[in-house]
């Protein structure tokens, strides 16, 4: 790994904590705190930062034609439903290409990893 690769991934990771952590405290804070890990993920901008990672990436392979959606603007058509939001679509000429759910798993201020469903 090159130090702008290096760079880049540790950007999008402390992105990633910084932002859980914040909305952590302002779900508190204003009182609307669910309890658990879902008060660090609602506020939806902890991604933003992996997203660009990948955004980046697919820009680095000169892929052309191509358009990244994210946030509200990341929904597809569905198989089960009429539509599916997603954390990060890529359109090709305005047709999905790829779409991306990104979950990471582990421990935020000393909370515990959810256990797998069996």
């Amino acid at each position: 790994m090159n130090a702008r690769d290096r760079e880049r991934i540790t950007n999008a990771v402390d992105f990633w904590i910084t932002t859980k952590l914040g909305q952590q405290e302002l779900s508190e804070a204003t009182g609307r705190a669910q309890g658990g890990a879902r008060a660090t993920v609602t506020g939806g901008r902890h991604l933003a930062g992996v997203n660009r990672l990948i955004v980046e990436e697919l820009q680095d392979l000169g892929l052309t034609g191509h358009t990244c959606c994210t946030d509200r603007r990341a929904t597809a058509p569905g198989y089960h439903r009429v539509s599916k939001s997603w954390d990060l679509l890529v359109l090709n000429n305005g047709i999905p290409d790829s779409c991306h759910r990104v979950q990471v798993h582990g421990r935020i201020r000393g909370q515990e990893p959810r256990q797998p469903r069996r």
